[in-house]
Formats: structure tokens, C-alpha cells, sequence
């Protein structure tokens, strides 16, 4: 009884700790919507695009293998294994470095020096983040992973706000870059007092396990592509609006695209987050029944949360349109809906994803994700040139569909090979 009274109290207050950063995030938005010029949104949108893509090419999905390897070992073999990973990572981080340098000092892109200096510093801060908040939850603390995610996450949007608030000076795009890069570094060091007590004295004077790093890379590698396509897919629509038409659509798309975002975030924080535990030990354990129960109950909370959620962020943006003084929010109101359709329909793909996870069919995750490339970056691409900036939404359409529709058969497949030995039982002799 007091096990599970704590096991509730741990389970309610990372419910909490999300629902704070999606808060966070979600009034960093609102904010720049009402303090910011259309081209210093999407210029963040830009930015916050190309680290999101580069933070997945860095990772190389290692957290694939180290969430498996980290679960209730030794402090000393976790210790090692980290410092491991570490050590891949900052060669990962030179290479970056040394890439982005070379098109600073050749002038081989269009993008300023000072931008590509913000890419690089968020890129390996974000990385940073993202690997040890894994870490954190494959070693078992969950409650600690989310409490310090919270200042990576949500407590420097929070910051930046009130800066902007009190002093004009600081309602810029280079003022909330900076506060994220701040936050990330913040979590950094929060992260390394948090595991102050483990025995790092020990390993670091031991050689570094290349051969277990490159074993580790292998295994990821096809997750990896995988995550790069969908990566890449999901943040394509910016640049390719820059190309066709410019910064001012760009904030316009970020606007849309972040509000309509948090309709597939509060889904995957709230519902699916809860849920997949659940999948994942039933169909473990055999329980197809109880597996299916599950899916069926998920897939209704879906449907009912992301509806609602939906339906509020379309009525809320012509509102807020007017609120701020910004008319392009509400003139462009049938792409955000159409945002809003894609992201609902994602939703209910990612219900999909989870149920692909706990049955293993980790070919089906990576292939799809791969695939979902050419879809997001064809469509996004012919339909802005065919049609401007309604070419986005009907792009988003386009690819929300395909990666639905790929789960959704590769889940119908996996069932209809179950029931194949039971029809031929059933068969007559």
C-alpha cells in the first residue's frame, strides 16, 4: 500500500512537472506572438528547426541502446557507460564545430555568423539535455529527469518572458535564444550536482569502450536514419517557406505551427505517456485481452483531448490575432486549420507508434519514419510552389496522412499474421 500510495504521488508529480513545461513553452509562444516581428518569429522558428534536426544527426540515437543498458546496473558500470557516451558525444561536437566554423569563415551559406553561432551552442546544449534526461529515466529516476527537464523545458520560457516584460530592451529573438541556450546550461550543471554522488573518480582514470560504442551505433543506426527522416520532415515546411516566400510567413507558419504543436503535445504528455506503460507490460506479459482493452480506451482519450484541444487553438488564434494586432493571424486562418487536421491525425498516429513499440515491430518504426521524409518535403514543396503559403497546410495534410496510414497497416498487418495459425486450426481437414 505504501508502495503504490508513492508510486502515485512520484506518477502525479511528473503529471505536474509536464504540465508546467508545456505551459512554459505554450506562453513562450503567445509571447513572441504579440511582442515579436513576423521575421524575428520566423527566424526562431528557423533556428529552433535546424537544432531540433541537428541535436537527432549528433545523437546518433544512442539513447536507444544506453535506455536498455543503464536499467538497474551497478552505479560504477552506469558511471562508465556515461562516461562513454560523453566521450562520443564531444567528438560528435568538434565535428559540428568544426563544420559550422568552415561555413562561417567560407561564407558558403546565406545565414549569418551570429545565427549558425546560436545553431551550434543550442545544438550541443539540446544534445546535452536530451542524453542525460534519458539517462536520468532509464536509471530509474523519473521524477528527477522531469523536475530538471522543467528548467531546459519550461522555466526559461518563463524567464524570458519576464525579462521581456519589465524591459522592452530584451522582447527580441537574440534575448530568447539566449535564455534557451541559458536553460540548457542550467539543467547541465543541475544534472551534474544531481549525480555528484557517484563513483566518477573511479572510472575516468579507465580507458574509453570503443568497441561497445561502435556495437551501440550499430544497433541504433536504423533508428537513427529513421528519426533523422522524420525529423526532417516535421521541420521541412520552414525552409522551404523561406526559399518560396520569406521571413514573414515563416513567423506566420512558426505562430501556427507551435499553437497547432501543442494540440500533439498535450496528447503525448497527458494520454500516451500514461498509456504506454501499460501497452508495453501487457502485450509482454500475453495479456492480448487486457492489450486491446487498452488500445480501445487510448484511442477514445485521444480522439476526445486532441478534438478538444483542436478545435480551442482554432478559435483561439483569430482571437488572438486581434488581441495583439495582428491581422496575418487571422487572414491565414484555413492553413491553421488545416495545421490543426494534420496535427490531429498525428496524434492518432503516434497512439499507433505506441502500439508498433510494445509489439517490437521496430522495422515498421524506422522504415516509416524514414519514408515520411519524402512525403513532408515532395508535398510541402510542390504545393508551396502551386499554391504560396495555403501549400503548407495542404503539405502537412498530405504527410500526416501518410505516416498514419503506414502505422495503421503495419499494426493491421501484425494482427493478421496472429490470425493466420488460428484460421488454419479453424479450417476443415
Amino acid at each position: 500500500m505504501i508502495a503504490r500510495q508513492s508510486s502515485q504521488r512520484v506518477g502525479a508529480g511528473i503529471a505536474v512537472l509536464r504540465v508546467a513545461t508545456f505551459g512554459g513553452k505554450l506562453a513562450l509562444t503567445l509571447y513572441m506572438g504579440r511582442y515579436l516581428s513576423l521575421s524575428e518569429i520566423g527566424t526562431y522558428g528557423l533556428v529552433f528547426g535546424a537544432v531540433m534536426v541537428l541535436t537527432i544527426v549528433l545523437g546518433c540515437r544512442l539513447d536507444y541502446v544506453m535506455s536498455r543498458d543503464l536499467v538497474r546496473v551497478s552505479s560504477k558500470t552506469a558511471a562508465l557507460k556515461m562516461r562513454d557516451q560523453t566521450v562520443f558525444y564531444f567528438v560528435n561536437y568538434l565535428i559540428a564545430a568544426a563544420c559550422i566554423a568552415f561555413l562561417m569563415v567560407t561564407n558558403a551559406t546565406a545565414i549569418s555568423p551570429r545565427m549558425l553561432g546560436y545553431v551550434l551552442a543550442l545544438t550541443i546544449s539540446n544534445s546535452c539535455v536530451d542524453f542525460a534526461y534519458s539517462n536520468l529515466n532509464a536509471m530509474e529516476k523519473p521524477l528527477l529527469a522531469n523536475a530538471l527537464f522543467f528548467i531546459a523545458g519550461g522555466a526559461w520560457c518563463i524567464a524570458a518572458i519576464a525579462f521581456g516584460l519589465v524591459e522592452p530592451h530584451f522582447r527580441s529573438v537574440d534575448a530568447i535564444l539566449i535564455a534557451w541556450f541559458a536553460g540548457n546550461v542550467a539543467f547541465c550543471i543541475a544534472t551534474c550536482w544531481a549525480l555528484r554522488r557517484m563513483p566518477w573518480p573511479e572510472v575516468f582514470g579507465q580507458p574509453v569502450d570503443w568497441g561497445w560504442i561502435g556495437k551501440s551505433v550499430r544497433k541504433s543506426f536504423l533508428f537513427w536514419i529513421g528519426m533523422i527522416g522524420l525529423s526532417v520532415g516535421a521541420y521541412t515546411d520552414r525552409f522551404v517557406l523561406m526559399h518560396f516566400l520569406g521571413l514573414d510567413e515563416v513567423g506566420i507558419a512558426t505562430f501556427y505551427l507551435s499553437l497547432a504543436g501543442a494540440v500533439l503535445t498535450l496528447v503525448q504528455a497527458t494520454v500516451l505517456a500514461v498509456a504506454y506503460p501499460r501497452l508495453v507490460a501487457s502485450h509482454r506479459d500475453g495479456l492480448t485481452e487486457v492489450f486491446q482493452r487498452e488500445v480501445q480506451k487510448t484511442s477514445r482519450q485521444v480522439l476526445f483531448l486532441a478534438t478538444l484541444a483542436g478545435v480551442a487553438v482554432g478559435l483561439a488564434v483569430p482571437l488572438l490575432g486581434s488581441l495583439f494586432g495582428r491581422p496575418e493571424f487571422a487572414k491565414y486562418a484555413p492553413i491553421l486549420w488545416m495545421i490543426i487536421c494534420a496535427m490531429w491525425i498525428k496524434a492518432n498516429a503516434e497512439l499507433l507508434y505506441q502500439v508498433l513499440f510494445a509489439r517490437h515491430q521496430d522495422r515498421a518504426i524506422w522504415l516509416g519514419n524514414l519514408l515520411y521524409l519524402l512525403p513532408a518535403v515532395a508535398t510541402t514543396g510542390l504545393f508551396v510552389w502551386l499554391l504560396g503559403f495555403y501549400g503548407v497546410g495542404v503539405g502537412a495534410l498530405v504527410a500526416s496522412l501518410f505516416i498514419y496510414f503506414w502505422r495503421w497497416w503495419a499494426a493491421r498487418s501484425y494482427s493478421l499474421v496472429l490470425d493466420l495459425p488460428r484460421q488454419a486450426e479453424r479450417a476443415p481437414a
